[in-house]
């Protein structure tokens, strides 16, 4: 094979390389932070008519889960448990809430942070029903 086509290869192969930064890919410590807090919801779902909803929840880390926070009140089911989420390593304003069960309902749906506001779109199912929900939260 000609030496100088593998010398090609080589450069590019490692600038590729080091063009690729370690912190992209790995979730920061501190993705949490822009979602940490209080914040008041205004949503509408599919269930009430599309009336809109106004309320609060809670935002905590959760501190055996680096890429993992915990919501209070969400769908407005109060504070004594929480939905957990997962936010993405690759794109840490985006969140998902895996499918869970919080008392007989199920939820599961994602949202995005852009500055200081959340975009959700997420689903609760009692058991007979599906209700879409979608909610902006603010600061």
């Amino acid at each position: 094979m000609n030496p100088f086509l593998n010398a090609i290869k080589i450069v590019t192969f490692v600038t590729l390389l080091s063009s690729c930064k370690k912190d992209d890919l790995l979730l920061d410590n501190n993705s949490r932070d822009g979602f940490i807090g209080e914040w008041a919801v205004n949503e509408t779902n599919s269930i009430f008519d599309n009336d809109s909803r106004n309320y609060l929840i809670e935002i905590t880390e959760d501190v055996n889960y680096g890429e993992r926070i915990n919501i209070f009140n969400l769908y407005k089911l109060g504070y004594a448990d929480s939905i957990f989420a997962n936010i993405s390593a690759i794109e840490n304003n985006t969140l998902t809430i895996p499918s869970q069960i919080h008392g007989l309902n199920t939820i599961e749906g994602f949202g995005i942070l852009s500055k200081n506001e959340i975009d959700f779109t997420y689903c609760v199912h009692d058991g007979n029903e599906i209700d879409t929900v979608i909610a902006h939260l603010k600061r």
